[in-house]
């Protein structure tokens, strides 16, 4: 008889200037609950993960790129949500030693979506992206972009990250189940 699958708690975050998108996700087996999302500041994230530490396996940022087309826009920032990744970075590896910390590219919103979609995850369609990436695409259900966004993060971590209990390599096993309260 093998073993059952951990329970891992997963906190992901969508970083910004001023408000973080924020998913609290459990992963049992391969059934994967978005338990709620949040839009909060950056004083209530560092809160809150100093308040759970002990109840956190996984941590899941979005990295930082700042892009050639975007920097002008940029010109005498502190950079705020690089020094949020930093914090949490920081609070993850050296303070609280979580299990797991993941920081992902912005690009795997997409293909996390897709994921959602194919699970029949609550959702629609929606204009995506900005600028000349704008497009019109299946997104999850939730207040704001940014806790949106943060549940992207957590669903690919989730299904295609190897340490996870709910990971499918490709695509091929169907097994697995999203629940978005």
């Amino acid at each position: 008889m093998s073993e059952p699958l951990p329970t891992f708690r997963m906190l992901a975050v969508d970083p910004g200037d001023v408000h973080n998108g924020v998913a609290w996700i459990t992963i049992n087996g391969p059934k994967v609950t978005r338990e709620w999302t949040r839009d909060w500041s950056h004083e209530t994230l560092y809160g809150f993960v100093e308040a759970r530490k002990d109840e956190i396996d996984v941590l899941v940022v979005e990295a930082f790129r700042l892009y050639p087309e975007l920097a002008f826009d940029q010109g005498y920032s502190d950079f705020p949500t690089v020094q949020t990744i930093g914090v949490l970075k920081d609070m993850a590896t050296r303070r609280f030693h979580f299990p797991h910390l993941e920081v992902q590219g912005a690009s795997i919103k997409r293909k996390a979506r897709r994921i959602g979609e194919r699970l029949k995850a609550p959702g629609k369609f929606r204009t995506l992206g900005s600028g000349r990436g704008k497009y019109l695409g299946w997104d999850f259900d939730g207040p704001t972009q940014h806790e949106r966004d943060a549940t992207a993060h957590g669903v690919w971590w989730a299904f295609r990250n190897e340490a996870s209990p709910a990971y499918e390599k490709d695509n091929s096993r169907r097994g697995g189940e999203l629940v978005c309260l």
